[in-house]
């Protein structure tokens, strides 16, 4: 019975070669790397200097009611500030499930 199972089963599939780079491709990366190092350049994308942040709420069983919020406010030009606020209603703290 064993057999017969094995039999039928096909077997996995290899999985694929991973692809590499040639050794040409590897000295133009590394030269293209050593040129913009010695050029001095940099990629560096500057944050937005705007106000950003997120809000939420949640209502769950027995009454229970949520919300909050989070703000992230640049102050000048390298520096900043987070605030954030919260509030949360219980109506019931003993909920009983009827059955």
């Amino acid at each position: 019975m064993i057999a017969a199972m094995l039999a039928t089963m096909a077997p996995a599939p290899l999985a694929p070669a991973p692809r590499r780079l040639s050794e040409t491709q590897v000295s133009q990366v590394l030269a293209g790397a050593a040129a913009r190092r010695e050029a001095g350049e940099q990629v560096h994308v500057p944050p937005e200097r705007t106000i950003h942040g997120e809000v939420g709420v949640s209502v769950g069983t027995g009454g229970y009611r949520a919300a909050f919020g989070t703000a992230v406010v640049p102050l000048g030009q390298t520096s900043g500030a987070v605030i954030s606020i919260s509030t949360e209603t219980r109506r019931d703290r003993h909920v009983r499930y009827r059955r």
